[in-house]
């Protein structure tokens, strides 16, 4: 599973899975339960691969501290979970962004940002983080992109001239098909 597929959905808990679209939302998978539910629209979707953090320098990317957590995590050491102290979320998130912005960044912040790495950790794709839609293994290391195809260009059909008549009134003109 990519960072692009995982949402978080305003009113719902957990992280969900876009499974697909519709006119006026979305169909969803809970990462945990694999329950399906859709949004509707009073429902705000944030995509996870859209969310950084704030550091000093400007900002981290979410899938960039999620590699680092899984950098830490392979070797061993333990990582906090939303329910550890304050000390320890602050110790926990110093250790993989060491200049995140500590007056923009809350608790809250950093209780949510540790329950979304260990709902996805063992669902989510930690190679392709950071990889573009499209982009080969190549491309990526030298830096070049793939040219993206251009859409068909769309038709356009144009309306009936519309002619005024006394009064200012507003005519279409007469279908001349009528009757034959």
């Amino acid at each position: 599973m990519k960072l692009t597929d995982i949402v978080a959905v305003s009113g719902m808990p957990g992280v969900h899975k876009v499974i697909s679209r519709h006119k006026t939302g979305l169909v969803l998978e809970n990462v945990q339960t694999k329950k399906r539910t859709s949004t509707g629209l009073r429902h705000r979707a944030s995509n996870l691969n859209d969310i950084s953090i704030y550091t000093e320098e400007g900002d981290l990317p979410l899938w960039e501290v999620f590699k680092r957590l899984k950098k830490k995590e392979d070797a061993k050491e333990e990582l906090p979970t939303h329910k550890s102290s304050k000390a320890e979320l602050e110790a926990g998130l110093e250790a993989v962004a060491e200049t995140y912005d500590k007056e923009r960044v809350y608790i809250s912040d950093m209780k949510k940002m540790f329950q979304w790495y260990h709902m996805v950790k063992g669902e989510l794709d930690f190679d392709s983080l950071g990889k573009e839609e499209g982009e080969t293994e190549e491309a990526a290391a030298t830096g070049e992109k793939k040219a993206a195809k251009k859409a068909a260009p769309k038709k356009t059909v144009k309306a009936p001239k519309v002619s005024k008549g006394a009064g200012g009134a507003s005519k279409v003109p007469k279908n001349s098909n009528r009757g034959k």
